[in-house]
């Protein structure tokens, strides 16, 4: 019996050891394509985010200038602080996404592996 149960453990151990060894070529062969794909697909996401930043930033533009039309700013007028408000705003925003992709556009492309790094850490931490 004995014989039987380590003939039968040799065969488990060596098909756990093929299997292992099989998962393990095809995580070599598919991780650089990951991050290559992950690399791709952030840098798109964040030139999107980007031009949306910069969309804000010319509706702020076009919100102050539609206030001075509809408004006049040489004197003072309650009406304006609506538009005031919703410009400053759109401009806040807009800097505030503009500037946190400009720094993930550089990451990527200055700086590749210390992206991927980051990210991988940002993985491990959660």
């Amino acid at each position: 019996m004995s014989e039987e149960l380590q003939k039968s453990l040799n065969e488990y151990l060596s098909s756990l050891a093929s299997t292992v060894k099989d998962g393990a070529t095809f995580a070599g062969e598919q991780i650089p394509l990951v991050i290559q794909e992950k690399l791709s697909f952030d840098l798109v996401w964040a030139i999107v985010w980007m031009v949306m930043g910069i969309i804000l930033l010319v509706v702020c533009g076009w919100l102050i200038t539609m206030g001075r039309k509809v408004y006049n700013l040489d004197r003072y007028n309650e009406s304006i602080i609506g538009y005031a408000i919703c410009s400053v705003a759109s401009g806040l925003v807009g800097i505030g996404l503009m500037l946190n992709n400009l720094y993930i556009i550089l990451n990527i492309t200055l700086a590749p592996r210390l992206y991927i790094v980051e990210w991988v850490m940002g993985m491990v931490k959660k």
